[in-house]
């Protein structure tokens, strides 16, 4: 009798086993995705997946996205990872994993792509464009070419799959428009450049003062510039023409800003990085000329070895940029003004901003910023970044010309073109073999400039 139970209970222990066995997922499941989409947002699919059904085979086929609905359709698949099309057929179903941005990307070496560029505006029908051959991608960028008017691109190629796109642009073949995660992901990322695009740099700087004065204002409270507001608004109540001195200055500061923005999407880069190695010079000769600073023979030589320079670019091409001469003769005036007038403190920086605000907001509401975000769903996030950035660099910068001597402050200048230097080189730019003796002169004397500031500190009874 115990041994009957016991072979029952052995009966219904493997029933069970067999029940459960037949009600467990088991068979065969084709994927089909791209080659970035197997490595970018797969993963986690199918660690989920197979933590729960451990028995399906998945069986993995890369290729371009824009046949993923056709190869869904044709049940030649049973899934397949790309962007959702505008027309979905009743056959298929969409499932919603997260959202990709767009972005248009240009190759970073010299090539007639980058030429054409650095033109001001920007002749976008002779721009060389790499497309794909179809799908989500090529609509958006065919969307894009009648916003901008153009009614028969520069195609140089077309190209079924994206990653292979992102190889003709790194090699100077032209531009393209592709999904962020494409671009991310590509191992030759180092060797494109994502523009910012359809955002111009007088777009970027408008935005800039807009969303920079919030952290000028915070500034002046943390500092409690109150009071020096008020007096500088009872000095125009007092003497009303004192408020073109705030208009020029303000007017200044405006053009170097924008000129900054300007640059790097024109190709000037490298023209503005000369005009800042050059402000430290100029800024020295007019705090000799006009405040009788006292020059040391190190900063005389570092002056005339500059001149050289300069001399050599004007014999070699005939003239220096007006790139580099706006920013050298513009911030110098600019700080001379300041000084003479007594307006070197923060709260004459407010002010200025706030003479800048009603022109930024024109540039700003010029803007179609939900077509921006399109390509770029993170613009409102990154231009609040910038504001941060600018003002707390531009609130330092303020604060430093209120507080040190006009040589040190264009000795402490020498950072930012040196930055602007590395940066030109990154998107792309060369130096052309003339401006070498300029750019070799300019060095030197950024040396001799810095070792004679290094030598007056160390001897100084009194050091800043």
């Amino acid at each position: 009798m115990a041994f009957a139970q016991q072979q029952w209970q052995n009966w219904l222990l493997f029933q069970q086993q067999l029940h459960s066995q037949e009600e467990e997922l088991s068979g065969e499941l084709k994927l089909y995705c791209s080659v970035t989409a197997a490595y970018s947002h797969l993963p986690g699919i199918l660690d989920k997946f197979r933590a729960h059904y451990p028995k399906v085979e998945i069986q993995l086929t890369t290729g371009d996205p824009a046949q993923a609905v056709h190869l869904v359709q044709a049940q030649q698949v049973d899934l397949a990872l790309a962007g959702k099309p505008p027309i979905l057929p009743s056959a298929v179903t969409f499932h919603y994993i997260n959202d990709i941005a767009l972005s248009m990307i240009a190759p970073r070496v010299a090539c007639s792509a980058t030429q054409l560029l650095q033109q001001d505006p920007i002749n976008w029908q002779q721009v060389p464009f790499i497309l794909p051959l179809d799908g989500m991608a090529r609509q958006r960028i065919e969307e894009w070419f009648k916003q901008k008017g153009i009614k028969h691109p520069k195609i140089y190629a077309t190209v079924a799959g994206h990653e292979g796109i992102v190889s003709m642009v790194a090699l100077g073949c032209g531009l393209a428009m592709l999904p962020d995660v494409v671009i991310k992901n590509s191992p030759l990322n180092s060797q494109i450049s994502t523009l910012l695009l359809p955002l111009s740099g007088t777009d970027i700087f408008g935005y800039r003062i807009v969303f920079t004065l919030p952290f000028v204002a915070a500034a002046v409270a943390l500092f409690k510039q109150k009071a020096a507001i008020i007096a500088h608004l009872k000095r125009i109540q007092e003497r009303p023409l004192f408020v073109l001195a705030f208009i020029f200055t303000s007017t200044l500061m405006g053009f170097q800003m924008w000129l900054f923005l300007w640059a790097p999407n024109n190709g000037s880069s490298i023209s503005v990085s000369f005009g800042y190695l050059l402000l430290p010079l100029v800024m020295v000769a007019a705090a000799r000329i006009i405040f009788k600073e006292r020059i040391s023979r190190i900063k005389f030589l570092a002056v005339l070895i500059a001149a050289v320079g300069v001399i050599s670019n004007i014999v070699l091409k005939g003239e220096i940029s007006w790139e580099a001469s706006v920013i050298c003769v513009g911030y110098t005036t600019y700080f001379v003004v300041r000084r003479i007038l007594n307006m070197t403190d923060l709260a004459a920086f407010f002010l200025e901003m706030l003479l800048l605000l009603p022109f930024c907001i024109y540039f700003a509401w010029q803007v179609d910023i939900a077509q921006v975000q399109q390509s770029n769903p993170n613009i409102l996030v990154l231009l609040l970044i910038l504001g941060l950035i600018s003002g707390t660099a531009l609130n330092s910068y303020i604060l430093a010309s209120n507080h040190l001597p006009m040589n040190l402050l264009g000795l402490l200048g020498y950072v930012e073109p040196c930055l602007m230097v590395g940066v030109s080189f990154l998107i792309g730019e060369e130096i052309d073999a003339q401006s070498y003796p300029l750019f070799i002169c300019l060095v030197i004397a950024m040396l001799l400039i810095i070792a004679d500031g290094v030598w007056h500190t160390k001897h100084s009874p009194t050091r800043l």
